[in-house]
């Protein structure tokens, strides 16, 4: 079996988590401390043994719910199956399910388990380092035994029961032992004996008494013997005394002799004849009554002919058929013209609520398909967007107005508090002129330096221009262009120096700040302007949205126009009130729909109930029947009830022809029946000479007093044998002779006379044997020997209930030897052999082979050198690697038999990297046969293994 993969409804810290477990054979469940691992595994022993309630509850969620989950698992014989247990369901039962849906119960679960149990499991296909741990604890000395049961049966359960059993067997008995429980029973015992026996032989003359008692015994018992036959001797002539009357009967019946006058009688005659005339007299007083009802059905069969009336059974059923139909329709004309009367009053109070221009005829005229409210709608919502549009755009309109008109008069103030661009210009070129002249003083040397270089480098630029040109009119350009500027430069410095003599720092100050307002006024005078621009394009724009609105408004007047053409009360209401009014027209429209409809169906009805009515008169008339005084209702009632009644008679008329026939027959029945019985009646009279029934019965009567008196003979013989014995019968000769009853009393009197007596000697026998008796318990009584008595009988009560115990605890513990040897010759070898491969690489070769000592009971280790140690000469690591060695082999060992998945927790934490190296080859190599669950704390020991051969989970910190 191979678990393929599993889902976790909830189970301790894990809810809704599943896992894959691939294809491979080896499945390896990693993650820290406390993260789920031991829940996990305890989660697969669930699904697939169950727990108890009170550990259910230790895995309940905290957040509530039942425990439970699936495993989904493989098997060669089944195919894929699916496990499913939940704690609360089916009584926490398991429930299988196959790939064709077919479902099992438990017991096809633990078919699949090989019914293991959860404890065999976990000591064979499971182990962790809680099993070591406990291996630790033994001493050295039982450790070689502990590991041989381990390889037996996968746990040290064997070594521990044995042990408790040895233990229990030495507390209660020990061959050669003292303190033992049994032991001191028996030396209390031996004791009590012997202060029974001092005491009994204190009284001498005891042995004597004893033997008086049995010889009185013997004489009493003779004395009974005695009494018992003088007893019988009296009971028998009791019995002949009350078979006096008997007897004398008998031999008073046995004088009339047997009858014989009426032995011609037939045999069974009187039977016979009660049985014909128990047959006969029912036949003949049903005939009668046969022939009086079929007198009776015939004369009521003439009066029904003559009041049977001829008519047309067709046509009055149909009138009948139309009862109900008139009826109807009568009640439904009524009704509807209290309807139609109600509804033309209730129309008319709507129209005349309405108030508008319109008549109930006109209104006929008026269609109101559901469209028109969409209309009626459309136009009041655009009557109430034209009227806002307009009053929005007049506010616009009115708004930029101001606007423009406040803009205007900002700029003409504007205009007038600044300078003009003349003046600007002026004041500009003044505080240049002076800014210019200060600057000179600072820059005249530098600037004359500047000119010299630049002088110098036009020249220069002409020489070498005429070099190349082989010309000198570049030479000339430059000397002139030279010149000009020593001239321009000369004629700016003294300008400059005029002037900046006539400007003072005050009109310069004065020109900075009117520039400076003129700049700022400029600019509020451009964005004014802009401002106006924009004012002026909006008051386009509302001027083309007013010529657009008009046209929307002219479009909107014609449709309006259009719904004044086709409901010419519009024009009375405001277009507010048009859409209720639709509802209203609407309903008062639907109402005279109503009264159309209901019109019609009363002129319908009219019509059908004229032609019931012409009908019924027809008929009436072809009936001449005188009912002119009756309404229609009550002249179809009269042709139903005359139909009922005519049909009745042709029913009861058709019934009594067929009593009368069944009559007939029945009359013919009973004459046959009647027949062979009155034959058979005559031939009895014939046969007992009797002329008529009542003489037969008294010949019958005589013929069965005598018959009974040789009955009553028969049974008063037999009385007397069951009263009394073939030896009393013949002893007292009652057949031949009456016996004498005198006599038979002087005989009693005797009889009483001897029990007495002898019933006398035997009570005073039994007086004395009971005065030894009191003798003998005087001597049996004293209170030491009573207390020995019973002191003696209590322990040994409790002997033998200690001995029956340790009686049970013996045979328990040669069974455990005996299943011990069984397991040891059937699986021991092949289980050693496997767990010394495995030994043998754990130890790295150190140790080659493994054995037992049968006398011993223990496991022998050889190393390389041939060198041999008990397991108590092993280090407490390589005694785990025994441990764990022969757990392996012997899972190996059995999964041959039954594969199921094997089970290891955190085994190898003290193994150091070789050993644990080696460990988890053989673990892969178990994996080939079996499905093997590695659950570790260590992240890296699928890295260890081959990747195809493994699959590696890890387990989140949370769940």
């Amino acid at each position: 079996m191979k678990i393929n993969s599993f889902h976790i409804f909830a189970f301790g810290k894990w809810k809704n988590y599943s896992l894959n477990l691939g294809e491979q054979k080896m499945a390896i469940i990693s993650g820290n401390n406390e993260a789920g691992k031991s829940t996990i595994q305890q989660f697969l022993l669930f699904i697939l043994f169950g727990l108890p309630p009170k550990k259910r509850e230790f895995y309940q969620p905290k957040t509530g719910g039942s425990i439970g989950g699936r495993l989904v698992v493989e098997t060669p014989e089944y195919g894929e199956i699916t496990i499913e247990r939940i704690s609360d369901r089916r009584q926490s039962q398991a429930i299988c399910r196959l790939v064709d849906g077919e479902e099992y119960e438990e017991e096809f679960l633990k078919q699949l388990i090989g019914g293991m149990s959860k404890a065999v499991y976990q000591s064979i296909y499971s182990f962790n380092a809680e099993d070591l741990s406990g291996l630790h604890q033994v001493t050295g000395e039982e450790l070689g035994e502990v590991l041989l049961n381990v390889g037996l049966t996968g746990s040290d359960q064997i070594y521990h029961t044995k042990k408790t059993l040895e233990k229990r067997l030495d507390d209660l008995f020990k061959q050669k032992g003292r303190n033992p429980f049994l032991n001191q029973e028996l030396q209390r015992l031996e004791k009590l004996e012997k202060k029974q026996s001092d005491i009994m032989q204190e009284v001498g003359d005891y042995r004597k008494v004893v033997e008086k008692i049995d010889h009185l015994e013997n004489e009493i018992v003779e004395l009974e013997h005695q009494v018992n036959e003088a007893r019988s001797d009296y009971y028998t002539l009791v019995q002949i005394n009350k078979a006096i009357p008997v007897i004398q009967e008998y031999h008073e019946l046995n004088v009339t002799g047997e009858p014989g006058s009426l032995m011609s009688f037939p045999e069974d005659a009187g039977s016979k004849m009660r049985h014909l005339q128990e047959n006969l007299l029912p036949l003949e007083n049903e005939h009668s009554r046969v022939e009086a009802d079929l007198k009776d059905k015939k004369e009521r069969l003439q009066f029904n002919q003559k009041n049977e009336q001829e008519f047309e059974e067709k046509e009055v059923r149909r009138l009948i058929s139309k009862i109900s139909t008139y009826e109807q329709a009568v009640h439904d004309r009524n009704r509807l013209k209290k309807q139609l009367e109600q509804n033309r009053t209730e129309m008319k109070h709507e129209l005349d609520d309405l108030d508008i221009p319109i008549e109930e005829e006109r209104l006929y005229e008026y269609e109101f398909p559901f469209y028109v409210e969409e209309t009626w709608r459309g136009l009041r919502e655009q009557e109430q967007i034209i009227v806002q549009e307009e009053k929005q755009l007049e506010e616009e309109k009115n708004s930029l107005q101001l606007q423009k008109k406040q803009t205007e008069q900002q700029i003409n103030d504007l205009n007038e508090q600044t300078i003009s661009d003349e003046e600007a210009a002026a004041n500009s070129e003044l505080i240049d002129f002076y800014i210019h002249s200060n600057t000179n003083k600072n820059t005249n040397a530098p600037q004359d330096r500047t000119s010299a270089y630049l002088f110098g480098l036009i020249i220069l630029s002409g020489i070498i221009i005429s070099y190349m040109t082989s010309s000198f009119w570049p030479i000339g350009i430059a000397l002139l262009i030279s010149a000009g500027i020593i001239f321009v430069k000369k004629d700016s410095s003294s300008k400059e120096s005029l002037q900046s003599v006539q400007v003072s720092k005050d009109n310069y100050m004065h020109a900075k700040q009117q520039l400076q307002l003129y700049e700022q006024t400029k600019g509020e005078l451009a964005y004014l302007s802009e401002h106006l621009k924009e004012i002026v394009q909006k008051e386009l724009r509302l001027d083309e949205q007013s010529r657009t609105l008009l046209n929307r408004k002219e479009r909107f007047n014609h449709l309006v126009n259009e719904q004044y053409r086709s409901y010419p009360f519009l024009k009375s209401l405001k277009m507010l009130h048009w859409e209720k009014l639709y509802h209203l027209l609407k309903r008062v429209k639907d109402k005279q729909k109503v009264i159309e409809e209901r019109s019609n169906e009363t002129i319908e009805l009219d019509a059908q109930i004229k032609n019931i009515e012409d009908d019924v008169h027809k008929f009436s008339e072809q009936m001449k029947w005188d009912d002119s005084d009756q309404t229609v209702s009550e002249k179809l009632i009269g042709i139903r009830d005359f139909f009922h009644s005519q049909m009745n008679v042709r029913e009861n008329n058709e019934q009594l022809n067929q009593e009368i026939y069944l009559l007939n027959k029945q009359s013919e029945r009973i004459k046959q029946e009647i027949a062979p019985l009155f034959e058979d009646k005559q031939k009895l009279l014939e046969a007992s000479a009797s002329i008529n029934v009542d003489q037969f019965y008294e010949k019958l009567e005589s013929y069965e007093q005598l018959k009974y008196k040789q009955k009553r003979f028969n049974n008063v013989r037999d009385q007397i044998k069951l009263m009394l014995n073939e030896k009393e019968q013949r002893d007292f000769e009652i057949w031949s002779t009456l016996p004498n009853e005198a006599q038979l009393n002087f005989q009693l009197q005797e009889k009483e006379q001897e029990i007495d007596r002898l019933l006398k000697n035997q009570k005073e026998i039994q007086q004395e044997k009971a005065d030894l008796h009191f003798q003998m318990k005087q001597l049996e009584g004293s209170d030491q020997l009573s207390l020995l008595n019973h002191q003696y009988e209590f322990d040994r009560s409790q002997f033998n209930e200690h001995a029956k115990e340790w009686a049970a605890y013996k045979i328990a513990s040669e069974v455990l030897e005996r299943t011990k040897e069984m397991y040891q010759n059937q699986y021991l070898p092949r289980v050693l052999l496997a767990a010394q491969s495995h030994f043998n690489r754990l130890t790295l070769g150190k140790y080659v082979s493994l054995s037992v000592e049968r006398d011993e009971s223990r496991i022998i280790v050889e190393d390389y050198g041939g060198f041999q140690y008990s397991t108590e000469e092993l280090s407490r690591g390589t005694a785990d690697q025994l441990y764990v060695s022969l757990r392996l082999a012997l899972a190996q060992t059995l999964s041959e038999e039954l594969k199921v998945p094997f089970i290891v927790d955190d085994a190898f934490v003290n193994f150091d990297e070789a050993r644990l190296s080696v460990m988890l080859e053989i673990l892969s190599e178990l994996s080939r046969g079996t499905q093997v669950f590695l659950f570790t704390w260590r992240g890296d020991i699928g890295n260890r293994l081959e990747e195809n051969r493994t699959e590696t989970f890890h387990l989140p910190l949370e769940s």
